[in-house]
């Protein structure tokens, strides 16, 4: 069901790349900032969740409360779901 050009799945594989980039750098800070791996494995939901929430799969960016728009503006998931959706419906 998705586009067959070359330069959609470039485009395609370039956000995913950008993505696991920022999810790796996420995962470093964490790592770097707390004492002990298991604090890192326990914190990393804290962080990760409410940038999945925000990100627009899973809940409407229009129906968010207006005191979580901080958080869907500084959500790399939200910034990597809109490249893709602008990239596969354009």
């Amino acid at each position: 069901g998705l586009q067959s050009s070359p330069d959609k799945m470039f485009i395609f594989v370039g956000v995913i790349t950008l993505l696991l980039q920022c999810a790796v750098s996420l995962g470093y800070f964490i790592g770097c900032a707390v004492p002990t791996p298991e604090m890192a494995v326990a914190l990393v939901p804290v962080f990760l969740v409410p940038f999945l929430l925000t990100g627009g799969l899973l809940i409407n960016k229009d129906r968010l409360d207006p005191y979580f728009i901080w958080l869907e503006k500084i959500s790399f998931i939200s910034y990597a779901y809109e490249a893709l959706i602008i990239n596969e419906f354009s």
